[in-house]
């Protein structure tokens, strides 16, 4: 089986079925698996017979003409999945108010004030793409019943904690920042978080692909029902040097159109001499790019550096903590990173939902302003009120703007609204 990706569906299929033909394989079959069209692209499926690989190389030759990929079929999610949401669990009557046992730098930075203020995430919708979550987790139950599960390998279990310990930074109910959003989460691919790492091209690509359609998936579920307001990518890829590649592109800039904000992990390479660190998707401009701070909140010298090798422009945008974190894992139980080998470093895989968390509690506030969700260029106006200045002074490639500070976020609103009113008496 040969599958790829590529703009142009009607285009590349007849492309596709002439290639055959010429190599003598004019009834192979050629279909449309899925369309991605928040980039444009689609996956097809191509079926060549067995032992004829002259037309197996004659396949791969076109994809590599047209930019089109080779796809690792096995790692795809199933064909006929039908409606990729479903309710995750019965909320129970949940409050949205939950209390929850603060993060280390719950109080300095805020958190614990917004909280008693009655700012926690309500009526925003967050959606953690990544490994997929335990739906079962008891600490999640209240945030997922009022959100959504997109799974399309729902028959594959969940083996991977990485998503769960994301999400609970974010709604957790003992560990959460935000705990009253409506917690979506949105899986990315049915192995395990590191299974694609040092496997052939294919096997890359294949993630690539499911990871975009998990993005869809969160920001415009199939069912039509209401996609995210903020999405949190916890990975990234690092691109090798003079060689972009605009995997993500299009997708980011759909989502940003759509008015919906991305915050993802700036990664872990930390800083390179000549040239900055960030992974994809953090180093594009429809992005906010979570940087990484320690327990004094200096940059954490494993946590990348800046500036964006795809656009020259200052990255990360703002730095949260990577050490000491408690979140959710597998199996109902809580994680706890402090006193590991690894000095507490939990990366900035967690700085990203700790940036989530704050973006939920400033679209609340403007929604109690009885306006609507902010975008991320707003998002990027309104940050500077929520930034504490560290490492270097002013704005820098290794914490950005500085450490998140959710004190002013009730004032940071406040600016959001009246620049829009102001927009609209021009």
């Amino acid at each position: 089986m040969r599958t790829a990706t590529n703009a142009g569906v009607e285009a590349i299929g007849a492309q596709l079925r002439e290639a055959l033909a010429a190599a003598g394989l004019a009834n192979a079959r050629v279909e449309v698996r899925d369309r991605l069209w928040i980039d444009g692209s689609a996956i097809f499926r191509i079926d060549v017979p067995a032992g004829i690989a002259d037309a197996a190389r004659a396949v791969d030759e076109l994809l590599v003409r047209t930019g089109g990929r080779v796809l690792d079929g096995d790692d795809l999610p199933p064909a006929a999945r039908g409606t990729a949401a479903v309710r995750a669990v019965d909320a129970g009557g949940a409050s949205r108010r939950e209390e929850s046992a603060p993060q280390w730098f719950s109080e300095d930075l805020g958190f614990g004030t917004a909280r008693r203020t009655g700012l926690t995430g309500d009526g925003v919708r967050l959606a953690v793409v990544d490994s997929g979550v335990d739906a079962s987790h008891a600490h999640l139950a209240a945030a997922l019943g009022r959100g959504r599960v997109h799974d399309r390998f729902e028959s594959i279990a969940v083996r991977s904690g990485h998503g769960t310990f994301v999400a609970g930074i974010v709604a957790g109910s003992e560990t959460g920042l935000a705990p009253g959003v409506d917690l979506i989460s949105s899986r990315t691919y049915g192995a395990e978080f590191a299974d694609h790492a040092g496997r052939g091209e294919a096997a890359r690509f294949t993630q690539r692909a499911n990871a975009i359609r998990a993005l869809q998936d969160a920001v415009a579920p199939d069912d039509g029902s209401r996609g995210a307001d903020v999405l949190v990518t916890s990975w990234g890829i690092l691109d090798a040097p003079g060689v972009p590649l605009p995997d993500y592109d299009r997708t980011m800039a759909t989502i940003a159109a759509a008015g919906a904000v991305v915050v993802a992990a700036a990664g872990n390479d930390g800083a390179r001499e000549g040239g900055g660190t960030i992974a994809v998707p953090a180093q594009l401009p429809d992005v906010i790019a979570a940087g990484g701070v320690d327990r004094a909140y200096r940059w954490h010298p494993r946590a990348s550096a800046g500036p964006s090798p795809r656009t020259g422009m200052s990255k990360p945008d703002i730095a949260a903590p990577v050490v000491d974190i408690r979140s959710t894992s597998l199996g109902g139980r809580i994680a706890d990173t402090t006193g590991n080998p690894d000095g507490g470093f939990a990366g900035t895989s967690a700085a990203a939902p700790i940036v989530a968390s704050l973006i939920a509690l400033l679209t609340q506030a403007v929604h109690d302003r009885g306006q609507a969700s902010p975008d991320v260029d707003e998002v990027r106006m309104a940050l500077p009120l929520l930034a504490r200045d560290v490492d270097r002074p002013g704005v820098d490639d290794r914490t950005g703007l500085g450490v998140i500070d959710a004190h002013r976020i009730e004032a940071a609103a406040d600016r959001l609204v009246a620049h829009r009113r102001a927009q609209a008496a021009r």
